[in-house]
């Protein structure tokens, strides 16, 4: 979980990850030196073995701290949950679940996205994005959302060589897209649907 003055959303983030129905989770909270309330409200909050935060002094951007996270991962798979978003409690299991039927060259899972807004502290449904299956590279250039959540398979992360952080925005814009068309250049990614 790689965060930045998220103290307003950070409680839930990591709620949604403590409700997981699979239970064999490990989490890594990167914070990026924030300026606000977040490394202490998370602190406050990991409450088991299983949970670390890393801190940094010095703000490095999201591709530096991605690459750190992968650094420290030693899983098969793992999931990028940024310090503003949340799961559903049974995202790990069904996404754990369709990566084990596929094969070595599926470097991705992910499904579909909900979109909340949040007015005075209040959270407001705003849409449902059904995202769905890429055929290369160009099909998802082309697609104008991010696919989020987003479960990697480790290895193929590695095999690319992590989040590229020698750009002009030094890997804190576009890191998201960027990794992706990386990895769609050698592997392919799988689609998790609402009926799986």
């Amino acid at each position: 979980m790689p965060t930045f003055n998220k103290a307003s959303f950070i409680q839930q983030t990591l709620l949604s990850i403590y409700q997981q129905s699979y239970t064999q989770w490990r989490l890594l909270v990167i914070d990026d030196a924030s300026t606000d309330r977040t490394p202490e409200l998370v602190k406050s909050l990991l409450t088991t073995p299983r949970a670390k935060l890393v801190q940094y002094k010095v703000n490095r951007g999201i591709g530096h701290i991605l690459n750190q996270a992968l650094s420290m991962v030693n899983t098969k798979y793992f999931i990028q949950v940024d310090g503003d978003d949340w799961i559903a409690p049974d995202t790990l299991e069904r996404l754990i679940h369709r990566m084990e039927k596929e094969p070595d060259s599926v470097a991705l899972a992910y499904a579909n996205t909900i979109h909340w807004h949040q007015i005075g502290g209040v959270d407001y449904y705003h849409k449902l994005v059904r995202h769905r299956p890429f055929r290369d590279r160009y099909d998802f250039a082309a697609y104008d959302p991010m696919v989020q959540p987003r479960f990697y398979r480790t290895a193929c992360v590695r095999q690319v060589g992590g989040w590229e952080v020698d750009d002009p925005t030094q890997g804190r814009m576009m890191e998201d897209r960027r990794m992706l068309l990386r990895l769609l250049d050698r592997f392919t990614f799988a689609y998790v649907g609402l009926a799986e």
